[in-house]
This record gives C-alpha cells, structure tokens and sequence, in this order.
C-alpha cells in the first residue's frame, strides 16, 4: 500500500502531461494514450483498493495472533504468580515447607515455557507493527504493551527466586530445629538411662 501511495504522484503527473498533449494535438496516437492512461489509473485505483483491503485483512490477522499470544502469556503468568503467591507464606510446618519449594523447583522448571510464551507474545507485537506504521498511537501502544510483557516476566522470574531462597533458608532452619531436636532427645535418652 505504501508503494502505491509512493507512485499516485508520479500517476497524477503522467495524466496532466497526457492531457495537456491531447489538448495541444488531436491525434489518434495522443487519444490512444488519453484513453490507456484513463486505462491505468482505473486499474491503479483497483489495485490500490485491493491493497488496502489485503493490509487490513493482514493487519486483523496479526492482531488475533498478537492477542492469542499475549493471551496465553498472560494466563501462563497468572497461574505461575498465584503458586508463587501462596508458596510466599512461609508458615507452616516442615511438610508445609517442603510442599511450597517443590512447586517453586516445578515452575523453575517450567520458565521456559512460560520465556517461549513471552518472547512469542513478542514477536507476534513486532509483526503487528511492521504492518500498522501508519498509525503511530496504535505503534506507540505496542510498545508499551511490549514492555509490559517483557517486564511483567523478568519481574515474576526475580519473585521466584526470591520466593525459592526464603523457602531454602526456611527449610534450612526447620532441619536445624531438627537436628537440635534430635540432639537434645539423643542427650536426654542417655542421661534416662543412667
């Protein structure tokens, strides 16, 4: 569409040259190319409308694509924050403990799938935006919402992390207890049998 528009100029200027040689001689041959010229830009005008119709269908397209990508994405997100949400609480006993790192190690398993999902989120918003370079307030909203995306991943990813070394650390002082616990009943069963 954009070649198109590039070239009406140079359209335009042919018919006004063609016009002024037909006005200056009546020739069949300047009438011959009157009436192609009247040919061509019927068909130009075709084209272009053709074009326009073929970029707005590509651009619907692209942002179904877009909008199933970013969709899935952000479902992925969700389900993952709301683990990690409920593996943030840190009381409980030992089992508890263990439970909630097991379902953090699984999601940091699963970071992959969920960078797949952000980076084709991504990707289906830079194709959109090759196509709709017209309309700067639509491009510039794309990229906001790549931003979005992007850093709404990085930020749940440092959250895991930290959620995973608070449960570490947790876990480390439940065994501890433990093992303090132990020692103390092992200490008291010798001097029992004293």
């Amino acid at each position: 569409l954009l070649e198109f528009q590039e070239n009406a100029p140079h359209l335009e200027q042919l018919c006004i040259k063609a016009q002024e040689l037909a006005n200056k001689s009546s020739s069949s041959d300047s009438l011959s190319l009157l009436k192609e010229l009247e040919m061509m830009s019927r068909k130009y005008e075709s084209l272009s409308q053709r074009s326009e119709k073929v970029e707005n269908s590509l651009s619907k397209a692209l942002e179904h694509h877009y909008d199933t990508a970013q969709q899935d994405q952000k479902k992925w997100l969700e389900v993952a924050l709301d683990k990690v949400r409920w593996a943030e609480d840190l009381t409980g006993d030992k089992f508890n403990v263990d439970s909630k790192l097991n379902a953090i190690e699984e999601l940091l398993a699963s970071l992959d799938d969920g960078s797949s999902k952000t980076d084709l989120a991504l990707q289906k918003a830079s194709l959109l935006e090759r196509i709709i370079l017209s309309d700067d307030d639509r491009v510039n909203g794309l990229e906001e919402e790549k931003r979005v995306v992007a850093s709404s991943f990085n930020e749940f990813v440092e959250e895991l992390k930290e959620t995973k070394a608070k449960l570490e650390n947790t876990a480390q002082q439940w065994q501890e207890f433990d093992d303090v616990e132990n020692t103390i009943s092992s200490i008291l069963k010798e001097t029992e049998s004293k």
